[in-house]
């Protein structure tokens, strides 16, 4: 059970992790509240003076404040059309508070149309918005303003909503390329720091080596981007969650927070949220999987094989995935020696690749362990299936699990036994250009 101190120690790590974050939009809101006391200031020439104007301003400025990332059409799309409402109602003489705050409406509706209602803490707008509209409103109807130019809301709203549509249908494959990539790189960064748990990690690795094969595969799947979007939510989960690790674990975070997140009970009561990422990511490789096998199955539906490096390549890659499919009707502990053989073995195709020295080895422990771990697994799930009781066969199925968590600590060592061999050769390179260098005085 946490504790109290144990929750005050989180609340401190997360205060501590945001403090430059939070210091940012301090900064964006107190420059839109001077920006909203000016426009209030300046509209009491034809309204009179009421403190619901400044907060008018103040919350459609906020709005009105592009967010996201500037190459996509959720940034600046919103904001445009928050800006092309604003120019409407200018044009109609409507004071400028209210301008500025349908504005925000528009431009905050439009975030929530582009995002597909997936908003976060934009919802906490909402009330501001709601509780500030009914305020100003109820001003401008009191002073008699007539307020016939903000019919012209929906319409707006429409024309953005079909602009968005027809802006992501043109640009699906830019759009899909550019977000699988920073995807890549995000999961990249992420697993490099090797804070989250084995298990976590080892599914962060095989998500990884799946998203990459899936970058090579033409986008002739309908699901394809929604596939993707579901693999860079994923990606944002484990980078969040390998941070408040790396706090916990003493690596990363403030000095003090360091300090006091040295509880165990609090490292215990943040494992279910681990856990519940680790369901998450196995989900999303199913997914990765299936489609990667879609993909296989429309080749080898053309008869087609390449026995050069890189269709071998490809095919122990193709191995490895149906190692995954085949685990559905495994335990457990057994799920996790297949899915750790499948992470390593397409590890090792990828060092294959990277270095074309590791291939002769590669192909020879592939060649050789990948079709006979298909063999136990396949015997094991069918002797399971068949299994009444019988000593033998128990025994034969206690053994298989072993013979796995062996193959799978072989894979593991074959995969760190490569990359220790590309350090020696980067090594002793830079031993001989060092000793050129010395030849030449330098």
């Amino acid at each position: 059970m946490t504790t109290l101190s144990d929750t005050m120690a989180s609340g401190f790590a997360r205060m501590t992790a945001a403090l430059g974050q939070i210091g940012r939009r301090l900064l964006v809101h107190m420059a839109a509240l001077a920006m909203a006391a000016l426009v209030s200031a300046a509209a009491t020439g034809i309204l009179p003076e009421s403190a619901n104007t400044t907060l008018a301003a103040y919350i459609g400025l906020i709005c009105l404040f592009p967010r996201g990332n500037p190459r996509d059409a959720s940034w600046f799309l919103p904001t445009l059309l928050g800006i092309v409402q604003a120019i409407v109602l200018v044009v109609f003489g409507i004071p400028w508070p209210l301008v500025i705050l349908w504005g925000g409406l528009q431009t905050w509706v439009q975030r929530l149309l582009s995002c597909r209602g997936s908003f976060g803490w934009e919802w906490a707008v909402a009330p501001m918005l709601a509780v500030s509209l009914c305020l100003i409103l109820q001003d401008f109807l009191d002073w008699g303003i007539g307020l016939w130019p903000l019919l012209s809301f929906p319409f707006i709203v429409a024309a953005g909503a079909v602009g968005i549509g027809i802006y992501r249908r043109v640009q699906a494959g830019a759009i899909h390329d550019r977000m699988l990539e920073e995807t890549l790189q995000r999961l990249h960064k992420t697993l490099s720091w090797r804070a989250l748990p084995e298990e976590a990690q080892q599914q962060g690795e095989l998500l990884l080596a799946q998203a990459n094969a899936y970058k090579a595969i033409p986008r002739t799947d309908a699901g394809a981007y929604a596939l993707v979007e579901r693999v860079d939510s994923v990606s944002r989960e484990m980078e969040d969650l390998s941070q408040e690790w790396r706090v916990l674990n003493g690596n990363a975070g403030h000095a003090l927070a360091r300090t006091v997140l040295r509880s165990s009970r609090w490292k215990e009561a943040h494992t279910p949220k681990t856990d519940a990422l680790l369901k998450t990511v196995r989900e999303c490789n199913v997914a990765l999987l299936e489609a990667l096998d879609r993909h296989k199955a429309h080749d080898r539906a053309k008869g087609t094989s390449d026995r050069t490096d890189a269709g071998r390549m490809a095919e122990y890659e193709d191995s490895a995935r149906k190692l995954l499919l085949k685990t559905t009707g495994l335990p457990v502990e057994l799920k996790r020696h297949v899915e750790g053989i499948a992470t390593s073995a397409l590890g090792i195709v990828e060092g294959m690749r990277q270095d074309p020295a590791d291939m002769p080895g590669g192909h020879k422990f592939l060649g050789r362990y990948l079709p006979a771990t298909h063999r136990v697994v396949d015997e094991y799930v069918r002797l399971a299936a068949e299994n009444s009781g019988q000593e033998d066969v128990t025994a034969a199925l206690a053994r298989s699990g072993e013979i796995l968590e062996r193959m799978a600590v072989a894979f593991a060592d074959e995969r760190t036994s490569m990359l220790q061999n590309d350090a020696i050769n980067y090594t002793a390179e830079l031993n001989a250009l060092d000793t050129m260098l010395k030849m030449r005085g330098k």
